[in-house]
């Protein structure tokens, strides 16, 4: 029996902690409803699109309330079914995964009942939190799952988080293996009610005059609903509602009880939100054609041992590099910020169409490349200084992945400011420096997974290559991407990719700056 062998969270067999089961939904009101709270509106957290606005708000009176509470006696399984981490690409393993949907056997089912609740958390386990957490060893992934749980206790919304992630994760698993049906089944049944279940509960969780863990709750949640609807238009919504509600967190911090249950679970899983936004608002700054500029936080971050995001090599399980590189990622950020403030948009697409301008700034050319210079300089000092130290897992294929993803991000900005910033076009050499990433890649034991955690680096070889017309060495980027793809992950920067290589080929580059390619890659 595989479960035997799999680390469980330590709710499993010693979670003791009682906590109330009262919790009670108000009557909803309309979705599209302004609400203000604290100087928050629910409308500034989340953003609906409008092919789901008519169908959630004729829920409002028929749907069914996650009423789902975690304790000592009902809790989740886990181990429904086991897939092995990156035994191949999720649409190889379709067939196990429909066998244990309860959404397959029976599209009426209750989001309440027990299978539903199993499915979720089962396929949370086996895909690491829907790639959220791709880097975490089994053992520091069930530390995570341990503090949803906890906190599980206090707010049926992790629930209606989990199963709202789960559904978006079916609908791509199902349209990629080619069963639109039961994708639309998912749509349906389940990602609009658990969506619409998510966005009462972070109503409810405003009116009510949250604590830090309330918060911490609800902040979590719209960065799920975020990682789930980062293709389209509302990501920059979402992401905005995360800098509003941890803002607010950490002033709320201070009256944090160390020792209370939920108070503690709660400081970790805020750590956890910090680096994820962090790494996530930085990328969206950088890669999004309309910058997100302007969102970095004034908050101090935990750097100590207690932050479960940090491994004991300085290596950010949430970024997948090292301390410094974030600093140096920092850095380019205020960059950029400078440059917009003066005029000169240089995030995502904008730098593209810049280099290909023949009637660009001699002398902002110039002041760029001194940015350059210096940026190159900082680089090759992290890659001086830092070594990587073994973390001595037990899987010693995620030990070597992490550091080829340390790797590949120093080898990707590399690449980035020589290109972009210095200048530096030549096919051959340019070349030579994809090729070094492609290695890379191919050298990760758990490419297919923990590799997305490099998205944007691959997206900028890709891009690159496009650039200098290497349509080898691109696919061979495509091919990366299109595995990630076949895992049920988001990977907008294909349809990107090949938008940009036809406005390439047209010449056609003012529609580098189409609106459509407003996109974040992280």
């Amino acid at each position: 029996d595989l479960t035997n062998f799999i680390p469980s969270p330590s709710f499993l067999s010693n979670y003791s902690y009682k906590s109330p089961h009262s919790h009670t939904m108000s009557e909803s009101s309309e979705i599209g409803s302004q609400l203000s709270v604290s100087n928050i509106r629910l409308n500034d957290l989340i953003s609906v699109e409008p092919e789901d606005l008519t169908y959630l708000n004729s829920l409002s009176k028929e749907y069914e309330t996650m009423t789902y509470l975690y304790n000592e006696t009902i809790h989740p399984n886990l181990h429904c079914f086991d897939i092995p981490w990156d035994g191949g690409p999720l649409y190889y393993f379709v067939e196990k995964i429909k066998e244990n949907d309860p959404i397959f056997a029976n599209s009426s089912i209750s989001l309440n009942n027990q299978a539903v609740i199993d499915f979720t958390w089962t396929m949370a386990r086996v895909t690491k939190f829907f790639y959220t957490f791709v880097l975490y060893a089994e053992t520091s992934l069930m530390s995570v799952l341990d503090l949803c749980f906890k906190l599980g206790t206090k707010s049926s919304i992790f629930q209606s988080v989990l199963t709202y992630h789960c559904s978006v994760h079916m609908i791509r698993v199902y349209n990629t293996t080619n069963e639109p049906e039961l994708a639309s089944v998912w749509d349906f049944k389940v990602r609009i009610p658990s969506f619409k279940q998510c966005i009462d509960y972070l109503r409810e969780g405003l009116e009510n005059s949250p604590d830090f863990s309330d918060l911490v709750i609800l902040t979590f949640a719209v960065a799920i609903i975020f990682s789930g609807n980062a293709s389209d238009e509302s990501w920059r919504a979402h992401l905005n509602g995360c800098h509003q509600l941890i803002s607010k967190c950490s002033i709320l911090k201070k009256n944090v009880e160390i020792n209370q249950p939920f108070d503690n679970a709660a400081l970790k899983l805020y750590d956890i939100i910090i680096e994820w936004y962090n790494h996530t608002s930085s990328l969206a700054a950088i890669s999004s054609t309309n910058g997100f500029l302007g969102k970095k936080l004034s908050i101090n971050r935990n750097d100590s041992s207690s932050n479960i995001a940090l491994a004991s090599n300085d290596i950010n399980l949430m970024s997948g590099h090292c301390s410094q590189i974030s600093t140096l990622i920092s850095k380019l950020y205020n960059f950029l910020h400078a440059f917009n403030k003066k005029g000169v948009k240089l995030s995502g697409l904008h730098f593209v169409h810049f280099i290909l301008d023949d009637n660009r700034s001699v002398d902002i050319t110039n002041e760029i490349r001194e940015y350059g210079f210096e940026f190159l300089h900082e680089l090759k000092k992290i890659d001086s200084n830092y070594r990587y130290k073994r973390l001595e897992l037990e899987d010693f294929r995620m030990d070597l992945s992490i550091k080829y993803c340390n790797r590949i991000y120093i080898n990707g900005l590399q690449l980035f400011i020589k290109y972009f910033f210095i200048g530096i076009r030549e096919k051959k050499e340019v070349r030579l420096m994809l090729r070094d990433i492609l290695d890379l890649i191919y050298s990760m034991p758990y490419r297919s997974s923990c590799g997305i955690i490099c998205h944007w680096n691959i997206f900028i070889s890709a891009m690159i290559s496009l650039l200098i017309e290497d349509y080898e060495i691109y696919g061979h980027f495509m091919g990366i991407l299109r595995v990630f793809q076949m895992n049920g992950m988001d990977v907008n920067s294909m349809d990107i990719l090949e938008r940009i290589k036809m406005i390439l080929l047209e010449k056609k580059y003012y529609m580098l700056l189409s609106p459509d390619n407003d996109y974040v890659i992280y």
